[in-house]
């Protein structure tokens, strides 16, 4: 059985969450490739070495550049706050690494389009995840769409195109722009 070199950005809640998940991983879904947490990364380099101890990484640093430049590492789950996640996934995808990146992926759609582009042109595996969720008007209607998941080939068009559809149960919606731009989170992956 093969394994994979697992980095994680950030220690904080979903740093922890994303440790344990890939601790849980072989046990529970006995994959013929299983995580192996190599590295984990965090500006505070004291959380570091306790996310080290504590969930079993082989090394932890101070600097997320060290854990993107390290050859034992494969994988990069980028956990940090989001305003670092296309710089970091960016970094990653250009070292050859996959990169698993929590939501909200970016802070626009630009972003979140660079990121796509880069790992299509990389051939890296590039994910995220997330939930779908709105807010409503008084008379019931979507007003805004805070998080949206949504598959690959919906987020291709999303991408190539101004106009936008997502059905919704029985319901249609034709996204504008302007609400794309509103969308707060979106969850979709490259492979």
């Amino acid at each position: 059985m093969g394994e994979i070199g697992v980095g994680i950005i950030g220690t904080g809640f979903m740093g922890a969450c994303h440790a344990l998940a890939f601790t849980a991983v072989g046990p529970v879904f006995q994959p013929t490739l299983r995580p192996r947490l190599e590295m984990v990364a965090d500006i505070d380099e004291v959380a570091a070495q306790r996310a080290r101890a504590r969930f079993g990484f082989a090394r932890a640093t101070g600097d997320w550049r060290a854990l993107v430049a390290d050859p034992a590492v494969e994988l990069v789950s980028i956990t940090a706050p989001n305003v670092w996640h296309k710089g970091m996934a960016l970094a990653a995808i250009g070292a050859g690494k996959h990169v698993y990146c929590e939501k909200p992926l970016s802070l626009t759609i630009a972003e979140s389009r660079a990121m796509v582009d880069a790992a299509r042109t990389n051939k890296i595996v590039f994910q995220t995840e997330g939930q779908f969720s709105t807010s409503r008007s008084n008379d019931g209607l979507v007003s805004e769409f805070l998080y949206l998941t949504i598959p690959y080939s919906k987020f291709q068009k999303l991408v190539a195109s101004k106009e936008f559809s997502l059905k919704m149960g029985e319901k249609k919606y034709d996204l504008t722009d302007e609400q794309l731009q509103a969308v707060r989170s979106m969850t979709t992956y490259v492979k």
